[in-house]
């Protein structure tokens, strides 16, 4: 019985502790997703919201991968938008961002 109860202690404890952390390009790619559903629900100029956002919401070290990524991807997103995707999927489509964690797989089958 007390292998059992330490056998689930562990599971749990090793299931949080290792769940994925989001990458900084996870956020960034969120926030500007959120951004660019915002734009569109008000019908603003995406192209206008795409260069303000690299340049003024994100890191220095990153404006260029933002640009870059939003360039090959902006059309998806707004099209994965227009299907009501969230940022999280339409992020963890584009590799930006995992959705798994390894607190999804149990460590130990009883």
């Amino acid at each position: 019985m007390r292998t059992l109860i330490f056998a689930i202690i562990l599971s749990t404890s090793l299931s949080m502790a290792l769940t994925l952390r989001k990458k900084p390009l996870c956020d960034m790619c969120e926030k500007f997703v959120e951004n660019v559903d915002a734009v569109l629900e008000k019908g603003g100029d995406v192209a206008e919201a795409v260069e303000k956002f690299c340049k003024d919401d994100v890191p220095e070290i990153l404006e260029d991968a933002c640009d870059k990524i939003i360039a090959k991807n902006l059309k998806y997103i707004v099209e994965k938008l227009k299907e009501h995707d969230t940022p999280e999927e339409i992020c963890s489509n584009i590799s930006l961002c995992t959705t798994r964690s390894y607190a999804d797989k149990p460590f130990i089958t009883l």
